[in-house]
């Protein structure tokens, strides 16, 4: 975690007026000011995945989510990070908010979170295209506790047994090419 880093300067580059939300615009313009040339498509996406109330405004709450560490420890170092900047922000070009390094990391992240979200549009389009196919059903195996939620535990319960499965019979083929293997050079 960068030293000069913290959420509240970091979302202070879409709302400067400090309203406590942002839109597509002000999201693109922000972007834009720290050197990320990004489409009103793409922070649409964006959007819909964090705009938890579905107003099309992302709250500074909102964008937390987004930005902060999933390791609680470090959630919490993070979330308690005062700004390094006062108002008014305008006085300040937008890239020199943080260190220039902060802020290629920032862009970075910023751009994952688009790329994500394109790579999870272009699956939710194939899936809607095959007949048959439930997103609630296939969340629900892969759901393998039933808490709602899929975490790193579910994967391992529904993709291990395949894996080992797999790997099992790769030994047995493996095991069985060797043998073959030895019967033949001993001939």
């Amino acid at each position: 975690m960068k030293t000069d880093f913290n959420l509240i300067d970091a979302f202070r580059i879409f709302d400067p007026e400090g309203t406590g939300h942002t839109g597509l615009e002000e999201l693109q313009s922000g972007l834009y000011d720290i050197g990320l040339n990004v489409t009103l498509e793409e922070l649409t996406l964006v959007m819909k995945r964090f705009d938890k109330d579905q107003d099309r405004k992302l709250r500074y709450s909102e964008f937390c989510d987004a930005f902060l560490p999933v390791d609680s420890f470090h959630a919490s170092l993070l979330a308690k990070k005062a700004p390094l900047t006062m108002y008014p922000i305008s006085a300040l070009p937008k890239s020199q908010i943080f260190y220039p390094e902060t802020c290629d990391m920032f862009i970075n992240t910023f751009s994952l979170h688009i790329k994500n979200e394109i790579e999870a549009e272009k699956l939710r389009i194939d899936t809607q295209r095959k007949a048959g196919y439930s997103a609630h059903e296939a969340f629900s195996i892969l759901d393998s506790n039933g808490d709602q939620f899929i975490d790193k535990e579910d994967v391992s319960a529904v993709i291990l047994p395949i894996t080992c499965s797999f790997t099992s019979c790769a030994n047995t083929l493996c095991a069985t090419a060797c043998t073959s293997q030895i019967k033949s050079c001993a001939r």
